[in-house]
């Protein structure tokens, strides 16, 4: 049993550094296969990403090809855009039309409010200095003598 199991033993050690290199050849493709799977794989994702890229542009254009078609209609008065203008150029010229005479209004309305600035400060100065000068008759019917600080106040407002 010892015999056998000495042979036994020999035919492994005489066969194992064989079989250790058939296993790192193994192992080795077994590597190159997961590398060219792996730059495969890539590749596929990206053929993915351009084909889904693709479809949205076509998409894109069929909508474009939609709304053109329907331009074409509505300039042959065959259909209309809307029921208030026969054509797409129609209503983004008035809606162009609208937004110019909203910035001249605007334009207008800021320098209407440009000339009278000055004005209005002035105004609101005055606003102020009444307003001090009412609290001040206020505080005097309140009280039976005359606060000092308001009388200085009162002279500063004068000036």
């Amino acid at each position: 049993m010892k015999k056998e199991e000495a042979s036994l033993q020999e035919i492994h050690d005489h066969k194992k550094p064989k079989y250790a290199s058939v296993e790192r050849g193994y192992l080795s493709d077994i590597k190159d296969l997961e590398t060219q799977c792996d730059y495969h794989r890539d590749g596929l994702i990206e053929l993915e990403r351009r084909f889904h890229i693709t479809h949205a542009k076509l998409e894109l254009v069929r909508a474009d090809m939609k709304r053109v078609e329907k331009e074409e209609r509505c300039g042959s008065g065959r259909d209309r855009f809307s029921p208030e203008f026969a054509t797409a150029f129609e209503c983004y010229n008035a809606h162009l039309q609208e937004q110019v005479e909203e910035i001249k209004r605007l334009r207008a309305e800021h320098r209407e409010l440009s000339r009278n600035s000055l004005e209005n400060v002035k105004q609101k100065e005055s606003f102020s200095k009444l307003r001090k000068l009412l609290d001040f008759k206020l505080n005097l019917s309140s009280e039976d003598e005359i606060p000092t600080q308001n009388v200085i106040e009162f002279g500063a407002i004068q000036k």
